[in-house]
């Protein structure tokens, strides 16, 4: 990985993770709607490439996008949560 895209992968895993905390808490995790959508521009070209699935880094979705889902239940999607 070329290193201009470490902070953005960075910030992805941060996002990723303080949203799984925040549910295991039953809190808000209060996340910046532009770092979601970094988020998951960042992730959605690795997960074209179906080895990221194939390694098992990631399950990939169990069903079909829901219509009119927001920034964060994309990329929670895409990342198979």
């Amino acid at each position: 990985m070329p290193g201009r895209q470490l902070p953005a992968q960075l910030a992805a895993d941060c996002v990723v993770h303080s949203r799984d905390l925040a549910t295991a808490i039953g809190t808000d995790p209060g996340l910046d709607e532009q770092l979601i959508e970094l988020s998951h521009d960042f992730y959605v070209p690795l997960m074209q490439k179906d080895a990221i699935y194939a390694y098992a880094w990631f399950k990939p979705p169990a069903s079909p996008l829901p219509e009119g889902a927001t920034a964060l239940e994309r990329l929670l999607h895409l990342l198979g949560r």
